[in-house]
């Protein structure tokens, strides 16, 4: 498998995860990010719908992760990434536990 390949199964994972804890926790007006993905509204997702959709994702993400913009995420590239995402994650969790 390639770097590509891993890393758009990890978000499409992570991207399921979150369309189906909005949807149990009724965040997101009802489906919203589900909506989001199921861009014709026959109110089911298809695997191209979900494949567009994690390709904006992978896109999206691999562009925060390409600092220098050559289309190449180094292994420094990967590891500034890395760690800026863990400090916003342990900022996103030390302002939930202050509610």
């Amino acid at each position: 498998m390639t770097i590509k390949t891993i890393t758009a199964l990890t978000v499409a994972t992570l991207m399921l995860a979150g369309v189906a804890a909005a949807d149990q926790h009724g965040k997101g007006k009802k489906g919203e990010k589900f909506a989001k993905i199921d861009t014709n509204s026959d109110g089911f997702i298809s695997k191209s719908e979900m494949l567009s959709a994690h390709e904006q994702r992978v896109e999206k993400h691999f562009a925060k992760l390409d600092a220098d913009k050559d289309g190449k995420i180094s292994k420094e590239e990967m590891k500034k990434g890395k760690k800026a995402m863990r400090k916003k994650m342990k900022e996103r969790m030390e302002k939930r536990t202050e509610k």
